[in-house]
Order: C-alpha cells, then structure tokens, then sequence
C-alpha cells in the first residue's frame, strides 16, 4: 500500500516550523553560552582582584598590567586592579583610568598647588608594594593637599622613554617640579632596542630615534609560538585564569628579564664605565638628561634628579653585603651620584643623594628591599623623607 502523500501545504508549514524550532534553540544555546561565559569572565575578574597573580616579566611589564605601544614600547593598562606575588614577595597594584599608579590627577591644577611629575622605572612605580606605600604616594600623604605627586613611571623603562613620556604625557598635567629618579641601568637600557626605541648617533654627530614607531611582534608578552596564549590572557581575565601555568607559580621571582642586547652589555661593560658614561658630555645617556632638562626649562618646572639603588651597591639596601671600606659617617655619596652630579651641574639641573641616608639606616641592621633588589616600605619611606625635605625648601623659596 503507497504510503499517504502529505499535502504540500502542510509540507511547506512543517519546514519552516522545524528550521525556526533548530533557530530557536540554537539561539537559546548560544545566548546560554555567552551567559554563562561573561558569568565566568565577571568571577576570574573577582578572582583576580584577591588571588595572586605571577609576575612573570620579559623586558617589560607583565600581561597582567602592561601593554604594547607603538612610541614608548609599552605603557601600562588603565584601571587594573590585581596581586602580583612572586617567591619572596607579594603586592596589591592598581591603575588609574590613563594607566598610572596612584590616585587620579586633573591634567589641570590650581595656581596654589605644587604639582610634581615623577619620572623613573620599576623603582619609583613601586615595584613590591602595596598602593598607597610607594614614595610618591607617602609625599603626598605627608606633604598635604597643597603637593600633588603623578607617578609616570613605568616598570623596565629607562632614561629614553621616560624623556619621551614626559614630552607626550608629564607636560599635560603642567608640573612645577620633575623629579628623575634614576638607575644605573638605565645606561644600559638607554643602549637596547629591539622592543623600544632609541636614540642613536650618526656620523655627523647628530642625534636621531630610530625603531620609531616600534614594530607590535605580539612575542613581547610570552615566548615565540605563545603569543596566542598571552593575547588572550592581556584581554581576558577568564583566560589569565585558565592559561597561565603551575610553573610560573612557582618560578616567578618578579625580576625583570633584561633584552638581549642590554645583557651582552651589562657583561662588557664594567660598572665604573656605566657611571662614567652618565656625565660623558658624548654619551648617549648625557644627552637623554640634556634633553629632559631642555624641556622642563620649556615646561617652567624645576628638574630635580637622584639616584635609586636596585641591583646595584647593595650596601645601601642590604645589611649583609659589606659596606665599602672607609665610608665616611656623613656626606657618603656612590660613584653613581656623583657621576649624576657632575651632569647635572654642566646641565643644568639640581640633584639630591639619597646615599647616606640609606647608608645609615642599613647600618642599623634594617632591610630595605622586598627580596629582589627593590626597595621594600621601609625603603620607600626613607626616599620620601629625603625628598620632602627638598620639596620643602622648594616651597620655601617660591614664597
């Protein structure tokens, strides 16, 4: 017997029926989905804000905070809020909306305000400690509210970018005062490239910057053939959570990797030659200061530079590495201030020490660092003392 043949126009009423019933729940599974995953992505941000997040840097900041940038290499994220942890420490960050460390600031401030821009790298930013404890936050804690302090720095930066972020981002904000800290590896960072620019010297004897705008590799935030896996984790804190490894857990250390070419250097150059090369008149770095100077006597604002150890005469931060024989009870200053000194007076720009005050305090037995080097909140007191006293004066001459 034939089988009943249905009437086409029942037929065409039943496949539409079927196709929106497939739609339908397609849809429905979909939308479960997206759900359920912005649900996830909302509970790895919560996560995030109270778990420890490694600090695992190559070169530059890590995922969890920094991002690429075509003039400077990189800056850092906007309105992050995390824990970093490493072996030895552990610290809560967070960032503004036009990603600086600390409070916001108006670009605009009143005509009774002392407005300060601080210029440095993972020292000054505050690497190992907890808002709020950094110098710059303490100055304008101790200081009040006629003292602003914005924090530019950035971690892995040195003197290079941090001339060309006060030029596009310090002036903004209409300083009086510009603080450098400095580092003696900024030398050697002011010598990289690769994942920065840099300024270099032709033939003539004119300075130019090259690698400008710097090439976005995307190998920047993890290792060749993993940055799939590290762009996502820089844009999903669900796949932060999922992606990154029990061993960066348990290595990470939260030192900063340095690039190649500034570790080919730091093993042929001797530490006399970095300081000397600071107040070398031919010197790339000397020029670098030249030109932030240059442009704080454009800007109005007073230049004020001071060295910061890290890494480097570990006296200063370490009770158990012997301090130099002979070091005088006062006026005690490193090979690295005063090389920046004599810079400065040629110049043109004022400098602090910082040396024996430090020297002092680890006299006593006291600990200044966080376990790799930079300063930890007792440290970043002792700076913030210093220059207060400075800022002080400042104020007093300006009445």
């Amino acid at each position: 017997m034939d089988a009943p043949s249905r009437d086409p126009a029942q037929i065409r009423r039943i496949v539409p029926s079927r196709v929106r019933l497939v739609a339908l729940r397609s849809a429905l599974a979909i939308g479960t989905l997206l759900v359920l995953l912005v649900a996830l992505e909302a509970c790895a941000r919560l996560y995030l804000r109270s778990h420890p997040s490694p600090a695992r840097l190559t070169g530059i900041p890590d995922v969890a905070f920094g991002t690429f940038d075509p003039e400077l290499g990189w800056v850092l994220k906007p309105n992050v809020h995390t824990r970093v942890t490493a072996e030895k420490f552990s610290y809560e960050l967070s960032t503004s909306s036009r990603g600086l460390r600390g409070r916001e600031h108006a670009y605009e401030h009143t005509p009774d305000t002392c407005r300060i821009v601080l210029l440095g790298d993972s020292v000054a930013w505050g690497w190992g400690v907890d808002d709020g404890l950094a110098f710059a936050d303490l100055i304008e804690r101790d200081l009040g509210p006629g003292v602003e302090v914005v924090n530019l720095s950035c971690p892995g930066y040195s003197t290079d970018q941090e001339l060309w972020t006060l030029a596009r981002e310090g002036r903004r904000y209409h300083p009086d005062v510009v603080m450098l800290a400095f580092v003696m590896n900024d030398v050697l960072g002011n010598e990289a490239t690769g994942d920065k620019p840099r300024l270099v010297r032709s033939a003539d004897g004119t300075w130019a910057v090259e690698n400008q705008p710097v090439a976005d590799s995307r190998i920047r935030f993890g290792h060749a053939g993993e940055s799939w896996r590290e762009e996502l984790r820089s844009r999903s804190a669900l796949a932060e959570v999922l992606l990154r490894s029990g061993a960066e857990d348990a290595t990470g250390d939260g030192t900063e990797e340095k690039p190649p070419s500034e570790r080919k250097a730091r093993v042929t150059r001797t530490y006399d030659d970095i300081c000397d090369e600071i107040a070398d008149p031919q010197g790339r770095t000397h020029e670098l200061l030249s030109r932030i100077a240059a442009l704080c006597r454009e800007m109005n604002a007073r230049p004020l530079a001071f060295d910061v150890v890290h890494k480097h005469d570990r006296y200063l931060y370490e009770p158990k590495v012997a301090i130099p024989s002979g070091a005088p009870t006062s006026g005690f200053e490193t090979r690295v201030t005063r090389r920046l000194r004599e810079a400065g007076l040629e110049i043109g720009f004022e400098t602090l020490s910082l040396d024996q005050a430090l020297l002092d305090v680890v006299r006593t037995g006291t600990v200044l660092h966080c376990g790799d080097g930079h300063l930890n909140a007792r440290g970043h007191e002792i700076v913030a003392r210093e220059l207060e006293k400075w800022i002080r004066a400042d104020l007093d001459r300006r009445r």
